[in-house]
């Protein structure tokens, strides 16, 4: 990467640590709709990573959802995609909180 790539990057804040919502896609987490909640999640949230990963545990809770950058997990179990999404925006603003939402 060029200095002049490097220091456009500094001023646009693409080298900020990015918010990644990883959704789990391990079996039990696959068989409640992970995909397509996956699918949903990155039409919600076109500046995030969100991507599929292997088990986060709890799997009762499913399909779970972990927020990277405050190492927060959500069991979507019992929540509509509306109510997910405002759950996953609150904790993308507030990163530090240390409680889970089981």
């Amino acid at each position: 990467m060029l200095y002049d790539e490097l220091l456009d990057k500094v001023k646009l804040g693409k080298l900020c640590k990015t918010v990644e919502i990883d959704v789990c896609i391990a079996a039990g987490c696959l068989a409640l709709g992970s995909e397509k909640l996956i699918d949903e999640l990155k039409g919600r949230f076109p500046d995030y990573e969100v991507k599929g990963v292997g088990c986060i545990g709890l799997c009762s809770k499913g399909p779970l959802i972990k927020i990277e950058s405050g190492n927060k997990i959500i069991g979507a179990a019992e929540l509509n995609i509306d109510q997910l999404v405002a759950k996953i925006n609150e904790l993308i603003q507030k990163p530090h909180q240390t409680d889970n939402f089981f």
